[in-house]
């Protein structure tokens, strides 16, 4: 087994570097902290630059402690193609679970109700209710990795008929699609998922065709990325009521300082003004959240073993973008 020194760029944090150190054994050098030691194997960090990059001239590994890989990141490690790119898929509990609740309360119009009872407005509990059963609708999930695989688990007590977006083992019959299938297919379904990530095959997938093909009660659920899908055929969609809702927790514009987190507008369109809309400020995949913190743990440890185990490990393909 190789023994791997590895270095977690981030604040110093003395409980999460023993956590580290205590499941990879003495055999592992782990430790945390904003200074990079110039003899490591392995980077963890998110963001890196070539500055950093050239820090430590052994270092063979770029761990990116979440899922994809940002663009920023795919630039600069073109220039280091010696050094190869991994991610980790700790989210997946809460990115499911989160979908699970976007989706009931969306087609549960839960948000509405609560926003008019706050008023004392009662009118929504009679004349037609707006709401609707999950109970055999049809769903097909766009991205059929973790999330997805835990999602339907999630959802199969309803009786539903749950197909895929996937890249491989395409198999019509029995529902799993390929990506290029999708504008055929949206039509279908009462419930799309969205949980693609920010490819170059995948930009903007979900366009103003894909829209005006959906079902008028279709409800979308977006928790992959904002660039699989175009934002004025989506707002357009939503305003004018050619679906049903959509909930939202990836965007178009990103704050990037403190400051601006308290007054940053997520899109180039008012969604905000639109009333068949949930929006999530990107906190699906349970970023802070001390039981994902654990997994995120979990998850790099177990990584780094079958780094140790197998150095020829296949990394990220940046072509790609995974």
């Amino acid at each position: 087994m190789l023994k791997l020194k590895t270095h977690y760029y981030r604040d110093h944090d003395i409980q999460l570097q023993e956590a580290l150190q205590t499941g990879l054994g003495v055999t592992h050098r782990i430790s945390v902290g904003k200074e990079i030691p110039t003899d490591i194997d392995v980077l963890i960090l998110a963001y890196p630059n070539a500055d950093k990059l050239g820090i430590a001239p052994n270092l063979k590994y770029l761990i990116i402690p979440f899922v994809g890989i940002p663009d920023s990141t795919n630039r600069v490690m073109r220039d280091f193609s010696h050094i190869k790119v991994l991610n980790i898929h700790h989210n997946y509990r809460p990115v499911a679970e989160n979908v699970m609740a976007f989706l009931l309360a969306g087609i549960k119009h839960i948000i509405p109700a609560d926003r008019d009872f706050r008023k004392h407005d009662w009118s929504i509990r009679y004349g037609d209710n707006p709401a609707s059963l999950l109970y055999k609708k049809r769903i097909i999930i766009c991205g059929y990795g973790h999330i997805g695989k835990l999602l339907e688990s999630f959802l199969l007590p309803y009786d539903l008929v749950i197909d895929k977006i996937k890249r491989n083992d395409i198999n019509p019959e029995k529902g799993i699609y390929s990506l290029s299938d999708l504008n055929n297919i949206i039509g279908n379904y009462d419930i799309v998922i969205n949980l693609l990530p920010a490819t170059t095959e995948t930009k903007e997938v979900f366009s103003q065709k894909s829209f005006n093909k959906m079902r008028e009660n279709c409800f979308f659920v977006n928790v992959g990325r904002a660039s699989t899908v175009q934002e004025k055929a989506l707002f357009e969609a939503l305003q004018k009521k050619r679906i049903l809702g959509a909930a939202l927790d990836v965007w178009y514009n990103y704050p990037t300082s403190n400051e601006e987190r308290l007054h940053t507008p997520p899109a180039n369109y008012p969604f905000n003004t639109l009333d068949n809309v949930i929006m999530s400020p990107h906190r699906a995949g349970g970023l802070g959240m001390k039981e994902n913190e654990m997994f995120r743990v979990e998850e790099l440890i177990k990584l780094l073993m079958k780094i140790a185990q197998n150095p020829d490990l296949e990394g990220i393909d940046l072509d790609i973008g995974y």
